[in-house]
């Protein structure tokens, strides 16, 4: 950590995602209390703990990995969740006349929640609510926000309706509810002449029940997981904002490591919202809303899909990228299908069990093999099965302009296992780089199924990929011969 930037002594509104805080903290811990620096970055975050160690006073911290963990800065209260311990020291001061030692340990942190209000590990929230410039990208320009301009130039905007404009409404079950809408303010300078109207779209998950800090942060991730898949970017945040549940009104913020890894000002969303348009330049299918609640009804392994397909679009190699989207596109388009029928195999194998097992003498080995005769028996399908019949899926429309055809699957595949299995090849990389991108318009396609969206919309959307032209064939040019004229 680099303790060399000024310290920030001031009391902090709220934490903003890209800016930077370094912060002298006091550390509770089991009644004592020890002091700290708090370093909060968009590319990392960490905590010193230093103190005496008398015997009277001693630090009990985990050395290795606390899950939450108590600050106070100036009168505001910070929660620190999933702290990895990164080294520490101890030493001797003094020996006489009394025994003396100091202590300093470091961690990696991955979560704070901050509050000028007091806060603990028990504290609930029953909402939050994302401040995103993607989020304005995805939902485009829109009649809503001309009503709103409408009403403020009438005069009826202040004091807030009762129903502001919503972009979109979605119950999510057993969580709540998502929606994107608008918070209008006013701001005006007499010394610049100035006066203006700020309506900014926010995007806000709020809970049936309170949630703990531990399970916002899960709603938190889920919710960046699936915008950052349909922004086909990772989610550009300003802040996250949580509301308290305790009585009354109080609001915290959090803060977590966020780098942009890309440039998020000339980025147009993948899958944008489409919904209430003011001007309709695409043509796009809209977003069905309900899809949200779809995501969060998968399974957690199914989720998981989306998290590392984000994880591998992220990936510079391209040997990389194809290997794990091919991994993931096996897992998401999984299908059993068996050479003979389970059911009858099972019933002859279980028949004929005790004769193999005096014939060899080996019951154990048997058994286990005959095991693996039922699970091979389900294998049919193998990559080259399942991509053909995805293929087969899709409308001729999108799939008469690849260059890969069904005929090319069996040489991807083998790619694939050359790759896996480090063969003597050397490939090339834009034909790598080539077949990633097929393999990955698929895995798309795919998701988006998972989430309720229909193949044919998925298949209008998958060219608007990045660099998606790398799987389509060049367009002749059209060449026009003009008739000489006749002479006179």
């Amino acid at each position: 950590m680099d303790w060399a930037k000024p310290h920030m002594n001031k009391v902090i509104d709220e934490l903003q995602l890209k800016k930077s805080y370094y912060l002298d903290v006091t550390v509770q811990n089991n009644g004592t209390h020890f002091v700290g620096k708090l370093s909060l970055t968009p590319s990392s975050c960490g905590l010193t703990i230093s103190g005496d160690i008398l015997d009277d006073r001693r630090p009990e911290f985990d050395r290795y990995a606390i899950n939450q963990l108590a600050c106070d800065h100036h009168g505001a209260t910070l929660i620190l969740f999933d702290l990895k311990g990164r080294g520490g020291n101890f030493w001797q001061v003094t020996r006489h006349p009394k025994l003396l030692s100091h202590f300093e340990i470091t961690y990696e942190v991955s979560y704070v929640i901050y509050s000028r209000s007091s806060l603990s590990g028990n504290s609930g929230y029953f909402e939050i609510e994302f401040d995103s410039t993607s989020i304005a990208r995805w939902i485009g320009y829109t009649k809503s926000q001309d009503d709103i301009v409408a009403m403020y130039n009438q005069g009826t905007l202040f004091p807030y309706p009762d129903n502001l404009p919503a972009e979109f409404e979605q119950a999510l079950e057993n969580i709540g509810k998502l929606s994107v809408c608008y918070y209008p303010s006013t701001s005006h300078s007499v010394a610049d002449f100035s006066m203006g109207l700020h309506f900014a779209p926010m995007l806000t998950l709020s809970f049936i029940g309170n949630k703990a800090g531990a399970q916002a942060i899960e709603c938190l991730n889920e919710i960046r997981t699936v915008f950052s898949f349909l922004i086909g970017e990772e989610l550009d945040l300003n802040a996250v904002r949580l509301t308290m549940a305790n009585g009354r009104m109080r609001r915290a913020s959090m803060y977590f490591p966020n780098a942009q890894t890309n440039s998020q000002g000339d980025i147009y969303p993948w899958f944008p919202l489409g919904k209430n348009l003011r001007i309709d330049h695409m043509g796009l299918p809209e977003f069905p809303s309900a899809s949200f609640d779809t995501y969060f009804k998968l399974s957690e392994q199914e989720r998981l899909f989306f998290k590392k397909y984000l994880k591998y679009r992220s990936l510079e190699n391209p040997e990389e990228r194809f290997l794990g989207y091919f991994r993931l596109l096996e897992k998401v388009c999984h299908e059993k299908a068996s050479y003979l029928p389970s059911d009858k195999l099972e019933k002859l194998l279980r028949r004929v069990s005790p004769f193999i097992v005096r014939y060899f003498s080996d019951k154990k080995n048997v058994e286990s093999l005959l095991e693996r005769v039922i699970h091979v028996n389900t294998l049919k399908l193998n990559a080259a099965s399942f991509i053909g019949k995805l293929l087969k899926r899709l409308p001729v429309k999108l799939t008469s302009r690849w260059v890969y055809k069904r005929s090319d699957i069996n040489a991807i595949c083998k790619l694939r296992n050359d790759l896996t299995h480090a063969n003597e090849l050397e490939p090339d990389e834009l034909g790598v780089e080539n077949k990633a991108k097929f393999i990955e318009v698929l895995l798309v396609v795919s998701l988006l199924e998972k989430i309720g969206v229909p193949l044919e919309v998925g298949a209008r959307i998958a060219p608007r990929l990045k660099r998606y032209h790398l799987i389509e064939k060049p367009v002749s040019p059209v060449i026009s011969v003009r008739a000489p004229e006749a002479q006179p």
